[in-house]
């Protein structure tokens, strides 16, 4: 009996692992395009409001292209908040941008990417749009 139980153990433990595998190269392939920052809802503080002006475009080596239109103003507390070249990863439902962890989801064409401890306490929030 004690044989039974170790086995069924053992092939839920794998059977988990599988499924994380396979949910981040699911997301690894969902995130692979440009997105156009819509919102950016710092905590407590006001939403900062894009259209087309801010664009991330997530690439399949792991990086971030970060393109701001010139004239934008930025929120010093947006992450990548200027030009340039970033490294992300990805884990499940955790995304890590420049050594900072995030959670993120896609819903068809919209990512969100939120503090790890939630935009009810005082956590960032942003919201993108899938560029097509």
């Amino acid at each position: 009996m004690k044989a039974i139980i170790l086995i069924l153990s053992i092939f839920l433990a794998t059977s988990c692992n599988k499924d994380d595998d396979n949910s981040t190269a699911q997301n690894n392939q969902e995130i692979v395009a440009t997105w156009h920052l819509i919102k950016f809802e710092p905590g407590f503080s006001p939403t900062d409001n894009y259209t087309d002006e801010i664009q991330w475009t997530f690439t399949t080596n792991n990086t971030i292209d970060v393109v701001i239109e010139n004239g934008t103003n930025t929120n010093s507390s947006l992450p990548l908040n200027s030009n340039g070249n970033y490294t992300y990863s990805i884990a499940g439902n955790q995304i890590t941008i420049e050594n900072i962890t995030y959670n993120f989801e896609i819903n068809n064409n919209e990512l969100l990417i939120e503090d790890t401890v939630g935009q009810s306490a005082d956590g960032k929030k942003l919201t993108f749009n899938k560029f097509e």
